[in-house]
């Protein structure tokens, strides 16, 4: 799906929905791969629903994977973060479930690549 956005540029846009689960044997981990860039131009990252968890923090770092945090914090239920993924490093901390059954993260990502 392509809109005009921002200075009449043209966008792809893609819309991922994202479960994070977890449960007293495993931990869910919404990004393994660490600090990471998606290659997109903007992202937004919309909280749904979290149930019977801790974790799942977001932290942002600027221009680098090893710099400084100049974000920390969880994304809750019906709100949403929105950042420049070309000059943003992001990263998300495991979810672990708080009691013996199933946790879980939900969150819808929208991404933006100029085209």
């Amino acid at each position: 799906n392509y809109k005009k956005l921002l200075n009449n540029q043209t966008y792809e846009i893609g819309v991922h929905q994202i479960r994070t689960q977890s449960n007293d044997e495993k931990l869910g981990h919404p990004a393994p791969e660490g600090f990471h860039q998606d290659g997109f131009d903007f992202v937004s990252i919309h909280c749904l629903k979290l149930h019977n968890i801790v974790g799942g923090v977001t932290l942002l770092r600027k221009s680098s994977k090893e710099g400084p945090c100049i974000f920390e914090g969880k994304i809750l239920p019906n709100t949403c973060m929105i950042y420049n993924d070309r000059n943003f490093f992001h990263y998300t901390t495991p979810v672990i479930s708080k009691e013996a059954e199933l946790g879980f993260r939900d969150v819808i990502v929208t991404t933006f690549l100029r085209i």
